[in-house]
């Protein structure tokens, strides 16, 4: 039996994988792969193995209940392989690489592998993806991404996993049409899990669309009037909805932004090329001629956006 554990990286369609995975589930047993529980319970599964604390645990909220519902899962159903997907395993600290490990070797004796996937992006696309979801988010301002446009660490990131399994057990597939099967994210990862050519019915949805330039304006002064903090309840989904609906021209980083992420993430570039042979391109985005919007109209029209979910959560309950 093999483990595989789909790690993310952030921005690289890892959700829209996962909500393939919950949907098919049922196919995907009837072909020997299964996705245990469902994405949220993966996830929930994934933050008990963070902290020390709840390896020992017992019980309700531990660590060992978790797993329990996998092994029972696993069980019932036999598969030739599992599939575990979550972005926090690529944030775990070393040490809860090992727990992990431990715990599958506790919980899942029939686990005979364990392989590690992974997906990267040429850099500027990646930090631009990265900068627009923390606008949508509220969690920075754009001047302050600006300041510090590449967050990403990959062999920091990879390297635990390297450590843990081997370079053997880890691949690392390059986010870019011309490198995935059929151009498809999902497609792709249906093949590294060993159904290749496996039919989808129908195509699986945008589930983050990317913000236009007037949108990214807007996300920033949202975000100093409602910051992540303040968005409770249904509100956080409302303010993404509605930042992404803004028309206007493709949002794009400015020049010398996308030469500190191309100077940033060399060693990045350097790491998986050196590991996998993976050429990360050194491309940049032409800027659009529109200025954007003027000051005042973008503060205009942000206070109308908080207004609206205001509006729409109060007639909600929420």
């Amino acid at each position: 039996m093999q483990l595989i554990l789909h790690v993310g990286l952030p921005k690289t369609a890892t959700t829209t994988i996962q909500q393939v995975m919950d949907n098919l589930k049922p196919a995907l047993i009837r072909k020997g792969v299964l996705y245990p529980g469902t994405t949220r319970s993966q996830m929930q599964l994934v933050r008990r193995m963070l902290f020390a604390r709840t390896e020992k645990m017992t019980g309700p909220g531990s660590l060992g209940e978790a797993m329990a519902l996998v092994a029972d899962e696993v069980r019932k159903v036999l598969p030739q392989r599992i599939v575990l997907s979550c972005e926090r395993m690529i944030l775990m600290s070393p040490g809860a690489v090992q727990r992990m490990q431990r715990a599958i070797a506790a919980w899942l004796p029939q686990v005979q592998e364990v392989r590690v996937l992974a997906y990267v992006r040429d850099p500027v696309d990646w930090a631009t993806s990265l900068c627009q979801q923390r606008l949508k988010m509220g969690t920075t301002r754009l001047a302050e991404f600006e300041a510090d446009p590449w967050p990403l660490g990959l062999e920091e990131m990879l390297g635990k996993y390297v450590d843990r399994y081997g370079l053997d057990a880890v691949t690392l597939r390059h986010l870019r049409p011309d490198q995935l099967v059929n151009g498809s994210v999902v497609d792709d990862f249906l093949a590294v899990i060993g159904l290749p050519g496996f039919a989808i019915p129908g195509a699986p949805l945008t589930l983050n669309r990317s913000l236009t330039l007037h949108g990214a304006q807007i996300a920033d002064v949202v975000a100093e009037l409602v910051p992540r903090g303040r968005r409770q309840g249904g509100r956080k989904r409302m303010y993404r909805q509605m930042l992404q609906e803004i028309g206007g021209p493709r949002f794009v980083l400015p020049q010398e932004v996308q030469a500190r992420i191309l100077a940033a993430s060399a060693a990045d570039r350097d790491y998986v090329r050196g590991q996998w042979g993976v050429n990360l391109r050194t491309e940049t985005m032409q800027e659009p001629d529109d200025p954007g919007l003027e000051t005042a109209v973008v503060r205009e029209r942000a206070q109308a956006l908080i207004d609206e979910v205001e509006r729409r959560a109060a007639g909600r309950g929420v």
